[in-house]
């Protein structure tokens, strides 16, 4: 009795030992209590976005605990705590998250497990909570062979022997390859606190496990065995499997691998998402759910949940409508938005003139004589006026909502024979180039659609003038250096004669405007006789808006300039005002005003002087009317 006395006391203090190494070396367990929930209605800042530039999605931990630190596979991007709560912002996407805590074993939830699908914006609630190290009694598993697979309530504990465990029942699992699986519960209790288990050799067994769709992530006894299709061979038992597959729900189930059994699992995944069916007039309408932008699509998969539908268009009333998606059941939206429109009240005079309603080039409505039209879509537009015998007149008015636009137009009579004089003070020069009469206007000088430098667009009036026909040749420029005795520009080897004339810095073409007894022309002059003056078409480049039919530019050129007057004219019958060479222009290059003007002359003083028009060996984008260069005015162009 005494002998047995002793070797009790001596197996009661290697079990108090033990139990005490585990209590130190892995700490109380932490835990989550339920599943994930989503939390509607709550906002997340989307100014907060992964490495991918995606927006983040939020998992709230809610706990009676504090000190809370976490990791995750793609990694935390952002981290909000108050007490009782930490809020995380993660990657769509994001399938784990790992919580510390000093003096308790590290938690890493698998979020799929507890029903949580992070996807952008949303954001989910968890609660996780511990065990307190006095709630848990010291227990051993002692097995025969040694080394076996010890699982407690679906936690995988190794190979370790002691464990803590709080007093009650568990679910315990024990595996060990060539061996039959256990599967049991366990009563613990502090009488009750050694178990052991004797394990029978056996032989792996055939497992078929597959899904449909193919590629699902198979976890056994949440280990990972790679994707569907997938053969393994699996020790008869017990196990537990786990489906996942990105867009579709898990699907979890016990298994069972018996001997002289098929052992065929074969699963269909269902799709975690509801088709929502829309149909938008217009089509072009900008679609926004929950501030995402699905613009143009039709059928859009999204998850269980509610969403904002936001549709809209410069133009139109703009419609907000809220949508309830449930699994299984697919949704249809239709949906009108109502155009915006304004008045436009026109009068002619001949009244018999036809008028022409232009919207971006396109021609809207088209009528003859006075008219008053009572919804027009709100927008800008051009309205061009024309009668044989008369000069065609283009006016641009804007439509506002609820409002009427008035135009008065009047169109002037022809001249009966094309005014081509100059001045006797001009004619008396034989040096001047072949000139173009030019009537002045009022014209939109500059353009929304290019370079900082062209904005803001404003009101220019201009007066009569004269500007050449063609671009200054090298036969016309070579005379005014034999006169001047100065040194004529090289050709680059291509041929003088009607070639415009090339590395003329601004001063010498100001000095050759001089001796030819005219000036270099503004800056609004230039574009608007670029732009077709009072004939204008409201063309991109010089007389056309297909720059090869009036320029020469990088595409067509072959890399040098060529004859002036070889491609098509503008409405005013001036060549070459895109493309072929850089034109000089009287001003110093600045910025706009947005006040309408006079005959500018631009800055009084600068660095650079302008250039306008584009050149052989620059792409359409200069070429354009409103596109401006500008160069020291003692280099050459």
């Amino acid at each position: 009795m005494l002998i047995f006395l002793k070797m009790f006391t001596r197996i009661v203090l290697l079990l108090i030992v033990a139990a005490s190494y585990v209590t130190a070396q892995t700490g109380s367990s932490l835990y989550v209590e339920g599943n994930g929930k989503i939390l509607e209605g709550e906002l997340i800042d989307k100014s907060v976005r992964d490495v991918n530039g995606e927006v983040c999605a939020g998992l709230v931990i809610v706990s009676d605990l504090t000190g809370f630190s976490y990791d995750s596979n793609n990694g935390i991007v952002k981290l909000n705590s108050k007490p009782g709560e930490d809020f995380l912002f993660l990657s769509p996407g994001e399938r784990v998250v790992k919580v510390y805590k000093t003096g308790y074993k590290p938690l890493q939830i698998i979020l799929n497990e507890y029903g949580i699908n992070l996807k952008s914006g949303a954001v989910w609630k968890l609660e996780v909570t511990g065990e307190k190290i006095g709630d848990l009694i010291p227990i051993n598993i002692i097995t025969e062979p040694a080394g076996a697979v010890i699982i407690i309530n679906g936690e995988n504990k190794g190979t370790a022997t002691s464990h803590l465990l709080k007093e009650g029942t568990h679910d315990l699992k024990i595996q060990k390859d060539g061996y039959r699986s256990i599967s049991e519960k366990i009563d613990v209790s502090s009488s009750k606190t050694l178990f052991t288990y004797k394990l029978i050799e056996t032989e792996p067994m055939l497992a078929k496990i597959r899904s449909n769709p193919a590629g699902a992530k198979i976890l056994l006894e949440n280990i990972d065995k790679g994707e569907s299709p997938r053969d393994l061979f699996i020790f008869p038992g017990s196990y537990s499997l786990k489906l996942t597959m990105s867009g579709y729900l898990d699907i979890s189930e016990q298994i069972t691998v018996a001997e002289n059994s098929k052992n065929e699992f074969t699963y269909t995944m269902i799709k975690n998402s509801v088709t929502l069916t829309l149909k938008v007039t217009p089509a072009d309408a900008s679609v926004l759910i929950n501030k995402e932008n699905y613009s143009g699509q039709k059928n859009i998969e999204l998850a269980p949940s509610r969403y904002k539908i936001e549709i809209s268009k410069s133009g139109y009333s703009e419609i907000s409508d809220f949508v309830d998606m449930e699994l299984g059941k697919p949704v249809t939206r239709t949906y009108t938005l109502e155009q915006k429109t304004g008045k436009l009240q026109v009068t002619v005079k001949p009244v018999d003139a036809k008028i022409e309603l232009k919207q971006n080039g396109t021609i809207i409505n088209s009528w003859e004589g006075s008219n008053y039209l009572r919804a027009v879509p709100v927008g800008t537009y051009t309205l061009a006026a024309q009668k044989a015998g008369y000069k065609t007149k283009s006016k641009e008015l804007v439509i506002t909502e609820n409002q009427t636009a008035t135009i008065d137009i009047v169109l002037e009579p022809e001249l009966t024979k094309q005014i081509n004089k100059l001045t006797d003070q001009q004619t008396a020069k034989a040096n001047l180039p072949e000139m173009v009469f030019v009537k002045g206007g009022t014209f939109q000088m500059g353009s929304n659609n290019g370079g900082d430098d062209e904005k803001p667009v404003h009101s220019v009036t201009v007066s009569d003038f004269y500007i050449g026909k063609y671009e200054v040749t090298f036969e016309e420029y070579d005379k005014f250096c034999q006169a001047t005795g100065r040194t004529k520009p090289k050709d680059n080897g291509w041929g003088r004669g009607k070639r415009p004339v090339i590395y003329v810095s601004w001063h010498d073409a100001d000095a050759y405007c001089q001796w030819a007894g005219g000036r270099l022309p503004t800056e609004a002059e230039w574009e608007y006789a670029a732009r077709g003056g009072i004939q204008s078409q409201g063309y991109t480049y010089s007389g056309s808006n297909s720059i090869a039919e009036v320029a020469w530019y990088d595409d067509n050129s072959g890399n040098k300039s060529h004859e002036v007057g070889t491609k098509k004219g503008n409405e005013l019958g001036i060549y070459d005002m895109s493309g072929n060479v850089w034109e000089w222009c009287s001003d110093w290059y600045g910025a706009y005003s947005s006040i309408s003007q006079t005959n500018p002359t631009g800055p009084s003083t600068g660095t650079y002087r302008l250039l306008r028009g584009g050149s052989w060996d620059y792409d359409d984008y200069n070429c354009r009317v409103a596109d401006r260069g500008y160069g020291s005015p003692t280099g050459n162009s």
